[in-house]
């Protein structure tokens, strides 16, 4: 190897871009240097070795990445971990570096604990965990184990509430299969809404939910969509049904403390059923994000989503009248004209403006979704930007969206409205500023964190 040359390894089975090869490429001029390992469950792996009483033990092994994140860009543990790594030949410095800032995801394992520790000092965890507001609360055969110390914080009304640290236990996997799902950036919304009122927040994919350090978590919010999701026995349990209500039973509710659903029909008519209280929490928008922004309002009819293997009528339809419909989503071909299709997917930023520049935003539900009244999120975001809709109905659209969502009960009705002039059918734009900013203020992930933090803070009493 040449002098001076960088040598970048990445581990067999290991995920990891493209741009963090070369970041991690650039900053082994300053010394070794690997990236923040993640194991296929999404939960920190390792973020560099320690030394405890002359055994090695992997750093924060089990968190979930946040509370990496949390702690700086950099790591400096006694060795890096893991078979994804840069140095420069001829590099003879001893000091280890773990970005935080770049990750690798490849199978968890405790091969590098086979290293020789022995006359090495102990690492000096207790100011790194600090920063995260932890401590050391004891030693196991793993590492060590942590605890939160107390925090309290004022919110914009000038109460004092406790920081408390809070799960949200989503359906989705980790990584990039994950950026697909809703329920990623469902959660993440509601993340930002409860980090904003001074709480400490991480996010874990299904494979993760019942990680090594559940313990830290004062609240375990289950967001739930398609899979099972239990109640932490460890923590305050939330159960929010956002969707999928027709694959849930009673037993799925057994051990919640609290629990919520999208709809107030399903809410009250479960809730009687089951003879236990479930509290209707409607979906909701990210309201710093969809915002009208004076997009100019195009002739095209949009539709963001998946196939969901089905000729989903309402697009397959409105395409097959002649209608201008622009589609953003995969595994559409075969159901309708490549030319209609302008991309797999649509990043989260640029939805706004897609939203509202819209002749309207087409939308439909899950048949249970439907049924049972749950509103889709996509009609919050839409409205919320200043655009406007077309959906199936669901009970409550018209009381939400004050008409700024046209509904119809069939294939024909459907066509009817979307081939006459929409604006006969739905609000001036002066009406439709109005109706978004009130979406903004009363259906926001911030009014919903706001209910949920009351709540736990209710219960913990």
């Amino acid at each position: 190897m040449v002098e001076g040359a960088t040598l970048i390894v990445r581990g067999p089975h290991s995920e990891i871009s493209a741009p963090s090869l070369i970041q991690l490429a650039e900053a082994a001029a300053h010394g070794p240097v690997a990236p923040l390992w993640l194991g296929w469950d999404g939960a920190v792996a390792s973020a560099g070795l320690g030394v405890h009483d002359g055994l090695p033990f992997h750093l924060l092994s089990g968190a979930p990445s946040e509370d990496a994140f949390a702690l700086g860009p950099e790591i400096f543990p006694w060795r890096r971990a893991g078979m994804t790594f840069a140095h420069r030949a001829g590099d003879a410095s001893k000091t280890h570096r773990t970005l935080t800032t770049v990750v690798v995801r490849a199978p968890a394992s405790d091969d590098d604990l086979d290293q020789d520790a022995s006359g090495i000092p102990d690492t000096d965890i207790e100011p790194l965990v600090a920063q995260r507001g932890w401590r050391v609360s004891h030693w196991g055969p793993s590492g060590p184990a942590f605890a939160r110390n107390p925090a309290s914080v004022t919110l914009a009304d000038g109460s004092r509430v406790p920081s408390l640290r809070w799960a949200l236990k989503i359906a989705a996997p980790p990584g990039r299969p994950g950026e697909a799902w809703g329920d990623t950036h469902f959660a993440r919304g509601l993340a930002g809404a409860l980090r904003r009122r001074g709480q400490e927040v991480v996010i874990d994919a299904y494979a993760a939910r019942n990680r090594s350090t559940t313990g830290l978590d004062d609240v375990s919010l289950a967001l739930r969509g398609p899979e099972h999701l239990e109640p932490q026995a460890d923590a305050l349990s939330l159960l929010w049904v956002i969707s999928h209500p027709d694959e849930i039973a009673a037993s799925d509710v057994a051990g919640f403390d609290a629990v919520f659903a999208a709809s107030e029909k399903w809410a009250d008519e479960t809730s009687r059923a089951w003879a236990r209280p479930i509290l209707p929490l409607l979906q909701c928008t990210d309201a710093a994000r969809f915002r009208p922004q004076g997009t100019l309002r195009t002739n095209r009819f949009v539709f963001v989503g998946t196939a969901r293997g089905i000729a989903r009528p309402s697009v397959v339809e409105p395409v097959r009248a002649g209608l201008p419909v622009d589609v953003y989503g995969p595994d559409w071909r075969g159901y309708i004209p490549s030319a209609v299709i302008r991309a797999e997917g649509v990043p989260n930023d640029q939805l706004p403006r897609l939203y509202e520049g819209a002749r309207a935003v087409l939308n439909d539900h899950w048949p249970a979704m439907q049924r049972h009244g749950f509103v889709s999120n996509r009609l919050f975001d839409v409205v919320a930007a200043g655009g406007r809709a077309v959906s199936d109905d669901v009970a409550g659209i018209a009381e939400l969206f004050h008409g700024a969502v046209a509904t119809y009960r069939s294939v024909p009705e459907m066509l009817r409205i979307l081939e006459h002039d929409l604006d006969d059918v739905l609000p001036d734009d002066r009406s439709l500023e109005a109706i978004s900013a009130s979406v903004r203020r009363d259906h926001s992930f911030d009014a919903r964190a706001d209910t949920l933090l009351r709540t736990a803070i209710e219960l913990r009493r």
